[in-house]
């Protein structure tokens, strides 16, 4: 689970070092972005300690919150841009899931490598937010 684990809190944590400038709908795409990025602050804090099983069901337990999360983001975003980043998300998400619970992490990460996530358009949204 460590190399898992290291690729998801690295890409977590990259979040918060990215910067955007503000667009007219991010206020209304804050209700969008917010539960997703809270699902993904608790997902990179459980990658960062996967040692038991039970700790591999909380992290599942925390990827699907996350995809139900992204869901929600899909159908609240006004940017189309974010809308269609979210709904991408569904499929992905359920094949690490699947491969998580079967303990196949080469697959996971491969699927995670080719994730198209909302990062990019939430993170300078949140970042405002937090300011």
């Amino acid at each position: 689970m460590k190399k898992v684990a290291s690729i998801l809190a690295l890409s977590a944590l990259a979040v918060g070092s990215l910067t955007a400038c503000s667009s007219a709908e991010e206020k209304s795409d804050l209700k969008a972005c917010q539960p997703y990025h809270e699902s993904a602050v608790k997902m990179a804090k459980a990658a960062s300690d996967l040692k038991t099983e039970e700790d591999r069901n909380n992290f599942i337990a925390i990827l699907k919150q996350m995809k139900a999360d992204a869901t929600q983001g899909a159908k609240l975003a006004e940017n189309p841009k974010l809308k269609t980043k979210f709904q991408n998300l569904d499929k992905p998400l359920d094949q690490i899931i699947e491969n998580l619970e079967k303990n196949d992490l080469d697959k996971v990460e491969k699927i995670m490598l080719g994730i198209d996530d909302p990062w990019e358009i939430c993170a300078p949204i949140i970042q405002k937010q937090n300011k």
